[in-house]
């Protein structure tokens, strides 16, 4: 069996990196710089299967990519961070619906749509009417609950090397890819274009051939055909085209630390390493510039630093400290736990208890 080809492109890439390639069965598809220098790993130039990026505010990661091949990342990376929340979307990116249109909203041209007899989700401006059958296809997910499924009806296709949209009849290609070779796939993909299809060469067709990206431009189209006679509307299916699964892992204080522990016992880190990584883009880029520097720095010199910005800037003594917190059931809440002190050199928070 193949290894799973995985793309890390995190603020806890090292971490997560080492963790995967200690349990084996995984390949990293363009790995960043320090993968490459610190934990030695190789990479390949292929298509990746999954890909870790960061969720907003740098809280955990966001996997996505194929159903089996996510939940082999999940298991590898659950096992050795015990103290992370797995979020899991029922419905996948990019998949494909003949969904019914549950309500209407005329005077916002907004369309609740049943799926699948279960989950619903959300088109904007959109004309239609109760009871119309649409084919739709999920856009952007959210662990909201308070919030729908966006879908659109613009139908498009993600193979490798290349995205076709339903409807259309334009080429392009990313702007990843310049000069020459950019010119190069334009002209392929003006060749190859399919009738009633537009086309977006993604990047990595840069590295392969037009014979490779003509066979994946028929399979995409035979999977539309396929598709347009499985849903024949007579029967009143809700037949599903996959897409790709979608996961969310909020990363805990002990998880950060089995990260540092992984990480130090291969070069010396910071302490409190993907603490600092996680806390904002600010102290995230003075570790980044003072890796350059590991040879003349000593690590407890940059963790003071750290530490004495953090303090200036967000913890001063004797200012008010609150907390926010979001709670599954989609609602917010604002507490004030009191001031900011100071103790033998820890930073403490002193709670009012009011009468």
């Amino acid at each position: 069996m193949s290894n799973i080809l995985v793309r890390v492109e995190s603020i806890y890439d090292l971490g997560l990196a080492k963790i995967l390639f200690d349990a084996g069965g995984f390949d990293f598809v363009f790995p960043s710089s320090n993968l490459q220098d610190i934990l030695k790993i190789k990479g390949v130039d292929q298509p990746h299967q999954v890909n870790i990026s960061d969720l907003d505010q740098r809280v955990g990661i966001l996997m996505k990519g194929k159903a089996d091949s996510v939940e082999k990342v999940e298991k590898a990376l659950r096992q050795e961070l015990p103290d992370t929340i797995l979020f899991t979307h029922s419905i996948q990116q990019d998949s494909i619906y003949v969904a019914t249109v549950a309500k209407y909203i005329y005077r916002k041209k907004i369309a609740i749509m049943d799926l699948d007899g279960i989950n619903k989700g959300i088109i904007f401006n959109i004309e239609c009417q109760v009871g119309d059958r649409l084919t739709v296809q999920v856009k952007e997910l959210t662990t909201d609950i308070n919030k729908l499924p966006v879908c659109t009806t613009v139908i498009s296709l993600p193979g490798n090397y290349c995205i076709l949209e339903l409807g259309s009849s334009f080429v392009r290609v990313s702007k990843k890819i310049q000069g020459e070779n950019r010119r190069r796939l334009h002209e392929i993909g003006k060749k190859l274009l399919p009738d009633g299809f537009g086309m977006i060469i993604r990047t990595s067709a840069l590295q392969f051939s037009e014979t490779e990206l003509e066979s994946e431009i028929k399979l995409l189209v035979e999977k539309w055909n396929t598709m347009q006679t499985e849903t024949g509307i007579s029967d009143g299916s809700n037949r599903i085209i996959s897409g790709e699964k979608v996961s969310e892992l909020v990363i805990g204080f002990s998880s950060k630390q089995k990260l540092d522990e992984l990480i130090g016992a291969i070069s010396p880190v910071v302490t409190n390493y993907h603490m600092f990584k996680s806390y904002s883009m600010a102290s995230g880029f003075v570790l980044e510039f003072a890796s350059h520097f590991s040879e003349k720095l000593d690590v407890n010199e940059v963790y003071d630093t750290l530490y004495k910005m953090i303090k200036k800037r967000d913890f001063r003594i004797n200012n008010h400290l609150k907390a926010e917190f979001h709670y599954l059931d989609g609602t917010d809440e604002e507490v004030h736990l009191g001031n900011i002190n100071e103790n033998n050199g820890l930073i403490v928070s002193e709670r009012q208890i009011e009468n």
